[in-house]
């Protein structure tokens, strides 16, 4: 397997994205539970139209967030076995 090399502030600012993806993951997937129990009927036709298309949204911004929380951990897993480099150094070389 061919692995490839990230620059340390690549690898820094990648770390960053992900850590506050992460908080984001906890925040959306707290928000579709408090709406779950959302009785739609109740609410007139414009009102409920507007809170599905905004459930909808929520839900699709969380799968693809799932995806790439997935990346994270994969990401992490290479660079444990060397297949990504940071500067051209596994992180236990580094240390």
């Amino acid at each position: 397997m061919t692995g490839y090399n990230m620059t340390k502030e690549e690898y820094e600012v990648t770390q960053a994205v992900l850590e506050r993806l992460d908080k984001f993951e906890s925040e959306l997937e707290a928000l579709l539970l408090d709406l779950e129990p959302l009785d739609l009927s109740r609410l007139d036709t414009v009102v409920r139209d507007e809170t599905l298309r905004m459930f909808n949204y929520l839900s699709r911004s969380y799968i693809l967030l799932i995806d790439t929380v997935a990346y994270k951990v994969t990401l992490e897993e290479d660079i444990s076995c060397g297949i990504v480099k940071i500067d051209g150094q596994s992180l236990d070389e580094e240390e």
